[in-house]
């Protein structure tokens, strides 16, 4: 049975990009601190990615890295660009190895799960 939030985001993901301002703007601002970290990935896993605008960014401030944008929802994650993995799947059970990331990036993505769940996940792949 899919969440109410599911349905919404699965109705709203051809448009998404277009309208969701407030994601967008915490974005650049995130990507904008990222720029101070002088490191070079080689794998960054995007986790809450939505249509891929993150991913996006971040394949333009990494082009050598693999970015893997993931999202539970099929029709959102699908809207992502080509150029980019993108798989759907729930940020609490990565299909990812274990130390197979090198950057988890997650713009907004801590208020729709369990924090302490997505915590210890995230350092798994990490």
């Amino acid at each position: 049975m899919q969440r109410r939030s599911d349905l919404a985001f699965e109705a709203a993901a051809a448009h998404y990009a277009a309208q969701a301002v407030f994601p967008a703007r915490v974005n650049e601002a995130l990507l904008d601190r990222l720029l101070l970290v002088k490191q070079c990935p080689q794998v960054i896993v995007d986790i809450g990615a939505g249509c891929g605008y993150g991913s996006q960014v971040l394949r333009q401030h990494y082009p050598k890295a693999q970015i893997l944008s993931i999202d539970r929802n099929l029709a959102m994650v699908s809207q992502a660009s080509s150029d980019i993995t993108r798989i759907c799947a729930d940020a609490h059970q990565l299909p990812l190895p274990d130390a197979s990331v090198d950057m988890v990036y997650a713009n907004l993505m801590m208020p729709w799960g369990n924090v302490a769940r997505l915590c210890r996940e995230w350092r798994r792949v990490l």
